[in-house]
């Protein structure tokens, strides 16, 4: 389509012999008679008539009688993100993130073929979550100087009080006294306690639904097993 703006010289086809290369694409005149851009060389082709996305399925095999399929729809072009504060719809927005972080937690506990659940509790009452998360890790290192190949998944309990304690998700039998020493060795006055799922036939599939009540967003923390 012409811009009436601009005169473009067009070049006829019976011009460019066989073998001979096309010329380059005509400038556009400008008004004072000095040369202008390019002119845009329009294609036939429409980009209104490509597929909008595709749908991704992904099956997952836990063992022993477990699996999981998902799917999701998965755009061509992702959608503008909103400015902080500026969302219409956050609630919306934050829904789907805990959502999606529950399906993680779900995934970490059942690949991890973790079956018991270990709580780390303080005497006093620790109201800091960044203190407590400085307690964990230092916990952490110190148990895995004794057990290096250690698995746990954990999510963190804020009670109405506003103290906080720790659930951790761990694969089969603990050594409880290690970790209670250990535990005592970072936080003095504390205790722990490791118990089997109290309800259901499966047990990794009640851990699942036991962490989940206390899930919040951005508070997973997974350590796996390096393999080799």
């Amino acid at each position: 389509m012409n811009n009436p703006d601009q005169s473009s010289e067009l070049i006829p086809s019976d011009t460019v012999q066989d073998g001979q290369a096309a010329p380059p694409a005509p400038r556009a005149k400008r008004g004072d008679g000095r040369g202008g851009a390019a002119v845009p060389r329009l294609d036939k082709r429409t980009y209104l008539d490509k597929e909008q996305g595709r749908y991704k399925v992904v099956l997952r095999d836990y063992g022993g009688g477990l699996c999981e399929v998902g799917w999701s729809f998965v755009p061509n072009l992702l959608p503008n993100k909103a400015g902080r504060g500026n969302a219409e719809q956050r609630a919306q927005h934050e829904d789907r993130a805990v959502r999606r972080a529950r399906s993680r937690l779900r995934q970490l506990i059942l690949s991890a073929q973790a079956d018991h659940l270990l709580t780390l509790t303080y005497r006093e009452n620790v109201t800091d979550y960044k203190q407590a998360s400085n307690d964990l890790s230092a916990f952490i290192r110190l148990v895995r100087t004794h057990l290096p190949q250690w698995v746990f998944i954990t999510v963190p309990e804020r009670q109405k009080r506003g103290a906080w304690h720790w659930h951790l998700a761990v694969v089969g039998r603990q050594d409880v006294d290690l970790l209670r020493r250990c535990w005592r060795h970072v936080v003095g006055e504390g205790n722990i306690d490791v118990q089997k799922p109290k309800r259901g036939k499966n047990r990794r599939l009640g851990i699942v639904a036991y962490l989940s009540k206390y899930l919040a967003k951005g508070c997973i923390w997974c350590f796996t097993v390096n393999r080799r």
